[in-house]
């Protein structure tokens, strides 16, 4: 028997002293081997809590979901902003794993430049995930291509949504007791949703604020992604979730266009613009371009100037029911930035104070109706409406006109005199305006003045305003829309109301959410609703003051507007 480097060897007793490198101890007695060895101290780190999954040993089934991660780094060098582009990408994965082949497992996978800081951040996140509900970690690769491997086969809940409005109530509602975003939300093998990594993108439609009057939790089970359960779910809530529903409701619009409406405001192939009459030029009023799929180079402000920010309407622009007067919506103030103590005067002018400080950047923001009071108050009782008109099914040929966000922009300016010597200058905003004429016109010069008179009776001059040194705001306008909402919506309402107990055909619900009546402009018998204009090959033509010409014996409809039709025949009654 030898021992590798022993210099020397004992005979007798069974016991060797044997020193090489670190010094073990240990006693041979009657053929057993006990060895009591030196305490080797070991840190261990939170990556030691999960085992480590060699790349050979995982085997890609699927890919679920790819996205790029590339982006510039930029850093100050010598004085300079250096930027240097990072290629990257994070990869998601079916995977079996050895020596697991019975089971599936889902692994996020980082290929690139530096892709060891998103490696790290989220494995800070799911290492941490440890409660019901939550995508649990089960095993690491911290390779040149890291990886962070799930239990479990993760289907992401972008592969099961489709267009329902129960099902946009539910997720809503999911993704806020699981504290995370919809395309967080994942579905494992058992049937349970869970959150879990940033999985594929989908038609989510628009986030609403999930309001609720008090609290409760979703089962987290996938039966509740079908209607009927997740509708009987809620119901049985009740009138927590009203607002809910309404909120759903109000973020399901749909974009409208005239020129889907009639053709008869459209010209994209007529002659170049010239204003004049009632026509102006599309350049020059670019925030009405998306009032149309195609925009004319004319508007024909004839047929659209009378359309409100606070009234619903037919396809033929007519009026269906409005805003009541006595209550008032109203444009809210969300940036004052250069002024001080603001005040509304009794004519709806808002009168502001210049502020002391020279050449501060001014800038003044507002909207209409921010709570979109006006469009929840008409779907909570849009169907009492169509009722009353006896149009009920065709809610979703309804539109509204979206108000646009309003700026007054002015740039840095500095004062000839000393403003210490200055007597107080004010700037005076004229009131907001509620129909397109009135914003075409606002944006045109009639949108603020200065005074140096606290009542606003006297306007300064242009002169007076550049020996001041005071600037110029320009309007600027966000676009403004037509939006109506689909069917579904209206139909949900109406299975929700009968499920509160409420007749849809009524204005309770209405009431009950704290809505004022709107007032029903288009609410006519049936003997004043149809107006007789001629005889025509194939039987008589009428005119549906809600809708336009109607033949009875015709197939389709022939949408006109009012405004068109009194040249033709009396609307008077």
């Amino acid at each position: 028997m030898s021992f590798t480097n022993s210099s020397s060897y004992i005979r007798g007793r069974n016991t060797l002293n044997h020193i090489h490198g670190n010094q073990v101890n240990g006693t041979i007695n009657a053929g057993i081997v006990n060895f009591t060895a030196g305490q080797e101290t070991t840190q261990r780190t939170v990556y030691d809590e999960f085992p480590y999954v060699k790349r050979g040993d995982m085997f890609i089934i699927k890919e679920i979901y790819s996205v790029d991660l590339s982006g510039w780094d930029w850093n100050w060098r010598n004085g300079q902003l250096i930027g240097r582009h990072k290629s990257a990408r994070r990869s998601i994965y079916v995977v079996e794993i050895l020596p697991y082949r019975q089971a599936k497992f889902t692994a996020v996978m980082y290929e690139g430049d530096d892709v060891q800081n998103a490696w790290e951040a989220d494995f800070r996140q799911f290492s941490h995930a440890r409660k019901p509900g939550s995508t649990q970690l089960f095993g690491i690769n911290r390779s040149e291509i890291p990886a962070l491997i799930f239990h479990s086969e993760l289907i992401p809940l972008a592969h099961l949504y489709k267009e329902s409005f129960w099902m946009n109530v539910y997720v809503e509602h999911l993704a806020i007791s699981k504290e995370c975003g919809r395309k967080y939300l994942w579905m494992d093998t058992k049937g349970v949703l869970c959150s879990g990594p940033q999985g594929p993108p989908a038609d989510w439609g628009r986030y609403f604020d999930a309001v609720s009057d008090s609290a409760f939790t979703v089962p987290s089970t996938v039966d509740m992604l079908e209607d009927d359960v997740s509708f009987r779910f809620f119901c049985n809530i009740g009138s927590s979730v009203d607002k809910s529903i309404l909120e759903c409701a109000w973020w399901s619009w749909k974009r409208t266009f005239l020129d889907t409406l009639f053709q008869v405001t459209t010209d994209p192939e007529g002659p170049r613009c010239k204003d004049g009459g009632n026509y102006h030029c599309i350049s020059k009023l670019p925030y009405l371009r998306r009032l149309w799929r195609t925009a004319p180079h004319q508007i024909p402000m004839d047929i659209i100037e009378g359309l409100r920010f606070d009234t619903v309407y037919s396809p033929s622009l007519g009026t269906v029911a409005k805003w009541p007067r006595g209550a008032q919506i109203t444009w809210k103030w969300r940036d004052t930035i250069g002024l001080q103590d603001k005040s509304l005067l009794d004519d709806g002018i808002t009168r502001f104070k210049l502020a002391a400080t020279q050449g501060e950047q001014m800038l003044l923001t507002a909207w209409l109706d921010p709570g979109s009071l006006f469009w929840k108050g008409w779907l909570s009782q849009s169907l009492h409406i169509s009722d009353t008109l006896e149009m009920m099914g065709n809610e979703q040929d309804f539109f509204v006109v979206d108000p646009p966000q309003v700026y007054l922009t002015a740039s840095r300016y500095a004062s000839k005199d000393p403003v210490a010597k200055s007597p107080a200058i004010y700037l005076f905003v004229y009131p907001f305006p509620m129909s397109l004429s009135e914003l075409v016109t606002w944006v045109n010069g009639r949108s603020h003045f200065w005074s140096v008179d606290q009542s606003g009776q006297s306007k300064m001059s242009k002169d007076e305003c550049e020996q001041w040194g005071l600037p110029t705001f320009t309007p600027f306008i966000h676009e403004t829309y037509l939006l109506s909402w689909p069917s579904q919506v209206y139909a949900a309402l109406r299975d929700w109301q009968t499920a509160r107990s409420f007749d849809p055909k009524t204005s309770d619900w209405a009431r009950h959410m704290g809505y004022p009546e709107l007032e029903i402009i288009g609410a006519r018998n049936d003997e004043e609703r149809f107006v007789f204009v001629d005889e025509v090959d194939d039987g008589w033509e009428y005119y549906d003051r809600n809708y336009g010409f109607a033949n009875p014996m015709a197939s389709q409809w022939q949408l006109l507007t009012p405004n068109t039709l009194e040249d033709a025949i009396d609307l008077s009654v």
